[in-house]
């Protein structure tokens, strides 16, 4: 894992996977919804004239896929870069993403401590961090704490509850430090005598 050659490798292939598992999404979800919402349209302009109450019904129904399609767009478009994020920057964005957890989730995330350039990381890394964590369905609560100092953004989050520590922590663990890799950045998983877990994240400034 400390290998230079080998590090680089793994980015990449992360990377790769990254992309297939996008375009498998889009794939199975999304488009096959666009066309269901096609075939129920033209099924009703088909009917529309002997059968009025069957077209209205593919209509709605065409109309019920259409929602779910831009719901699940709207899903994919947050995990490549959420609108929020360019438009409103990354605390809005933190915020936003709350409602996505299955555990409450307490936000101490400063204005203006992380740089412009370095919000889509922090965003991802924190979106990673908290919505693939091992075993969140057993997760109390969770507090997120972002500071800086002159040289190094640090990303702490502290668990309630004892799930993180047994899961799959690996698979957890490696993308986050994948995404750092660029940046020389450092991630560990600490477990206290309380048993509730911290990860933290660094990331050098310059």
């Amino acid at each position: 894992m400390n290998e230079p050659h080998g590090d680089h490798l793994r980015a990449s292939r992360a990377a790769d996977e990254w992309r297939f598992n996008l375009a498998r999404q889009l794939h199975q979800s999304a488009q096959q919804q666009l066309v269901n919402i096609v075939m129920s349209l033209g099924r009703a302009d088909q009917v529309w004239a002997e059968r009025p109450n069957e077209s209205r019904r593919l209509i709605e129904l065409a109309a019920g896929e259409a929602q779910r399609a831009l719901d699940e767009l709207r899903d994919l478009v947050a995990e490549v870069y959420p609108t929020i994020l360019a438009s409103r920057g990354l605390v809005p964005a933190l915020h936003s993403l709350v409602t996505r957890l299955l555990f409450p989730l307490d936000l101490v995330v400063p204005s203006n401590v992380v740089p412009s350039s370095l919000e889509p990381t922090v965003y991802f890394l924190c979106y990673q961090a908290l919505t693939e964590v091992p075993g969140q369905e057993r997760v109390l609560a969770a507090k997120l704490t972002v500071v800086a100092n002159s040289d190094v953004l640090t990303i702490e989050v502290h668990f309630e509850g004892h799930a993180v520590a047994t899961g799959h922590i690996n698979s957890w663990l490696v993308p986050l430090y994948d995404r750092l890799l660029p940046y020389e950045g450092y991630v560990e998983l600490h477990t206290p005598a309380d048993g509730n877990p911290v990860l933290t994240m660094q990331i050098p400034k310059n």
